[in-house]
């Protein structure tokens, strides 16, 4: 009975890590090619570099750090409305894609969960049953 709860909470911290942490290492459905597109012309190199760090934590997983980079490269440059839009899109396709994986992982843990319960209730009718015997 322990044990499976040990595990069902063990499983809830790992999807949690995962989810937070970004669990895919390409850009997981997320489409920078606007971004790409709107900042491949520009000659400002503090522009580029939020950007390109945006970019690249994108692609491996870290969607809270992409954003973070993403709104400091919007309030500390001045932007073409091109290269708002296509950063504010982003920042929408990240916000969607981490929702969507925190309620996978919502999912995933409660079902962990009541697998447990299911397990410590088998493991407490069979403890009961040799009682009995």
């Amino acid at each position: 009975m322990i044990k499976r709860l040990v595990i069902a909470l063990s499983a809830l911290v790992g999807i949690s890590f995962l989810v937070i942490n970004g669990c895919s290492k390409n850009e997981g459905g997320i489409d920078t090619s606007r971004v790409q597109a709107a900042f491949q012309t520009n000659d400002s190199g503090t522009q580029h570099t939020n950007v390109q760090k945006a970019l690249a934590q994108i692609r491996s997983g870290d969607y809270s750090g992409a954003l973070a980079s993403l709104q400091k490269a919007a309030a500390t440059l001045k932007l073409t409305p091109e290269q708002k839009s296509a950063i504010d899109d982003l920042v929408s396709q990240i916000k969607t894609k981490t929702a969507e994986a925190l309620k996978s992982a919502s999912k995933s843990a409660g079902d962990a969960i009541n697998n447990a319960g299911k397990g410590a209730s088998q493991t407490v009718d069979k403890i009961q049953d040799q009682l009995k015997k």
